[in-house]
């Protein structure tokens, strides 16, 4: 209800909260969250009430079976490095606030996502969005075209 999504592990713990200030306080009615590329960061989409589309990225979020093997090894450096500094960074990529007029329903990540970020959103006026999203030098660029 605030804007935000909030991120927790297997054992109900918060990780970590992603916000920016255009969606502050606008409820979050849709999201979807991909690995994507070799790196395997965490890409999530959320669609909000007032029609914006925000994009974050997560760098540094094990996948299980690599987090149990750290847990497991006698380097007492990495259990000290993923327990208490943490080894996730998040970024705010791109809030698009002017996408749709009203409410998000629905929003996915489509396509292959090697050569750049597809998300497919819809609203509940019927009006369905594809926008692709590329990580430039100094930030991220939305290109929209609309589907009827």
């Amino acid at each position: 209800s605030d804007g935000s999504v909030r991120l927790f592990d297997h054992s109900e713990q918060e990780i970590t909260i992603l916000t920016d200030k255009k969606v502050k306080g606008v409820p979050v009615t849709c999201l979807d969250m991909k690995r994507i590329g070799e790196e395997k960061h965490i890409y999530i989409v959320s669609g909000h009430m007032k029609g914006q589309v925000a994009v974050y990225k997560i760098e540094g979020l094990l996948e299980q079976q690599e987090f149990l093997a750290r847990q497991n090894t006698d380097n007492p450096f990495l259990k000290a490095q993923d327990n208490l500094l943490g080894n996730i960074h998040v970024k705010h990529c791109k809030t698009l606030d002017d996408l749709h007029p009203t409410t998000i329903s629905c929003i996915s990540f489509v396509g292959d996502l090697t050569a750049q970020i597809q998300v497919i959103s819809g609203d509940v006026k019927g009006l369905i969005q594809l926008t692709e999203f590329r990580d430039g030098t100094f930030r991220f660029k939305a290109t929209t075209y609309c589907l009827m």
